[in-house]
């Protein structure tokens, strides 16, 4: 008995990995397709200066195992853009998890961010306001404040960037991250691989959030 019990779980692990490859194979070639279709890129695995572009950012510094893959680059709306997968491990053992998740990511000059992260906030972030953990809040915009922790080296450049619009704008969404610095701004949702047939959607929303974002005086994205 012990034997067959043994056999069934390799079975079924076996099972689980053909299953596995074949659904990464086919994510992997409808994504290329589709960069095909807008006139992008693709690569199976980012390369090393794409990932270095990202170094300094939160998002690229956690965990172990970081991997970018499902690689589209091209040109839209004249703003250089970057969708991809990517992966991190953290724990070991038993307690390991690996957190998956789709990046669209924005280059261009007419940012010129101030570093900031943003992301859900939860009970830990709470409990650390009351030890002065950094939180930057609005006033004019609870919802927002009680939804988001938003932090960064340059609190008033920030709140300056984060308009009223955008304020707006971010308290209709749920889960959202953002990172930016300088020319370049990122967005995800932790742990959350969008499906193909949805990553045209998430870059209008991207787009959205970059054209509100965006240095006052700079053309109109068209999304």
């Amino acid at each position: 008995m012990p034997f067959l019990m043994f056999g069934g779980f390799i079975a079924i692990a076996i099972i689980a990995i053909t299953v596995s490859t074949i659904r990464s194979k086919k994510r992997r070639q409808e994504m290329q397709a589709l960069a095909e279709s807008m006139g992008f890129t693709f690569q199976q695995n980012g390369d090393a200066d794409a990932m270095a572009t990202f170094s300094s950012f939160k998002l690229f510094s956690k965990g172990r195992s970081r991997r970018m893959y499902n690689l589209m680059q091209g040109v839209a709306n004249d703003i250089n853009l970057r969708i991809f997968d990517y992966k991190f491990t953290t724990g070991s053992g038993k307690n390991s998890h690996t957190y998956h998740q789709t990046v669209i990511a924005f280059d261009a000059g007419e940012l010129r961010l101030p570093q900031f992260t943003m992301t859900p906030e939860n009970i830990f972030n709470k409990i650390g306001g009351v030890f002065g953990y950094q939180d930057i809040d609005f006033s004019t915009h609870p919802v927002f404040s009680k939804k988001y922790l938003l932090r960064g080296t340059d609190e008033d450049s920030i709140k300056t960037r984060f308009t009223a619009e955008l304020l707006d704008d971010l308290e209709q969404k749920k889960g959202l991250c953002l990172e930016g610095y300088g020319e370049l701004l990122v967005m995800y949702r932790a742990n959350k691989r969008v499906p193909v047939s949805g990553l045209k959607d998430m870059m209008a929303e991207g787009f959205g959030v970059f054209s509100l974002l965006r240095t006052t005086g700079a053309p109109r994205i068209r999304v």
